[in-house]
């Protein structure tokens, strides 16, 4: 029987540094990377650079881990441009065509990654034990 698959990469929502802590820690021994994005929209209330420090923060609590980082901007394309000008490293955009093709160009003179917004996803806001949470959806026993 093949051993169990443990992928600290499927990506998860965070909403806040307890968020991103716990998923740190859970896949701390287990993978020597996470990815971690905001909600949808997100950007529009707590705003880029409230965003981008909490990553900072975990870079630092967490230097053995390699931590990507989406802020997702649903469909507001000033919102991806905000996220890009305040040093996000990467932002997910849903919009049309023409319109994301010429904010991947911005993003790309910045080296910022336009992500494809994920088919699964987990979001520990809906998690009464985000470390379970986190864990069950990494493979981790």
């Amino acid at each position: 029987m093949a051993g169990k698959i443990i992928n600290t990469l499927r990506p998860v929502i965070i909403h806040d540094i307890v968020d991103a802590r716990v998923v740190c820690s859970s896949a701390i021994g287990f993978g020597n990377q996470v990815t971690m994005w905001t909600a949808s929209g997100a950007i529009s209330y707590l705003g880029p650079a409230w965003i981008i420090e909490i990553w900072r923060h975990v870079r630092r609590e967490f230097p053995e881990l390699i931590i990507n980082t989406v802020i997702d901007c649903g469909n507001d394309p000033g919102n991806a441009l905000s996220a890009i000008r305040s040093g996000a490293e990467g932002v997910a955009l849903n919009a049309k065509p023409s319109v994301k093709k010429k904010i991947r160009q911005i993003a790309s003179a910045r080296n910022v990654m336009i992500w494809k917004c994920p088919n699964r996803i987990l979001d520990l806001g809906k998690c009464s034990n985000k470390e379970a949470c986190c864990k069950e959806w990494f493979g981790i026993d």
